[in-house]
């Protein structure tokens, strides 16, 4: 007497009997020597030089110019800016530089920051998502904003080191002819990053 213990029979769970799921297809495996690795590094080298000439042709050809404005004079004073900003007050500087040959275009300006940890723990942490979003909080429930909570006992709103720390300067191109007229350089912020 047999014993049935399922209605359905059991299914098996062996693979097809073929070579590529039994895992049996045919396989090249080169074997290197010492002349079959020289021949390959001499193909990939005769490829990859010319591209790196090009490349290094490309860049020598790019004109830079680094201008450090961080002890730049205000106009019409003899006060540094980072005296007068640190007071409150906007101020003006004029950066002159001399451009030796002619730019091409499209012309890029960058700007660079030292010292700014925009992916530091402190920062990442010190804000207030709510009021970024407009929203109001109460200023006693406000415990991730240090050390920009408040100023004087009054709170800043928004709070945190992000809301305080905007990079604001702006820049503007010139030129001067050889009249002596000073024209300016029309500037665009268009096509210089991807959408989000």
């Amino acid at each position: 007497m047999s014993l049935q213990l399922f209605d359905t029979p059991l299914k098996s769970r062996r693979p097809k009997d073929s070579a590529f799921f039994q895992q049996k297809l045919p396989a090249w495996q080169p074997l290197f020597t010492a002349k079959k690795s020289g021949i390959a590094f001499t193909i990939l080298g005769v490829l990859l030089i010319p591209i790196g000439i090009i490349l290094l042709v490309t860049s020598n050809n790019v004109v830079e110019y680094h201008v450090d404005y961080t002890d730049c004079i205000q106009n019409g004073t003899q006060e540094l800016c980072s005296k007068v900003i640190s007071s409150g007050k906007p101020c003006v500087c004029v950066k002159q530089i001399t451009v030796e040959t002619s730019i091409p275009r499209p012309v890029y300006l960058y700007y660079g920051l030292k010292n700014f940890y925009q992916n530091h723990r402190r920062y990442v942490r010190s804000k207030s998502d709510e009021q970024l979003l407009g929203i109001y909080q109460d200023p006693s429930s406000l415990t991730s904003c240090g050390p920009y909570a408040s100023i004087d006992g009054r709170p800043i709103v928004p709070c945190g080191a992000i809301a305080n720390s905007i990079f604001n300067d702006t820049f503007s191109v010139s030129y001067t002819r050889s009249d002596n007229t000073k024209v300016d350089v029309t500037t665009t912020t268009k096509g210089i990053a991807w959408a989000i």
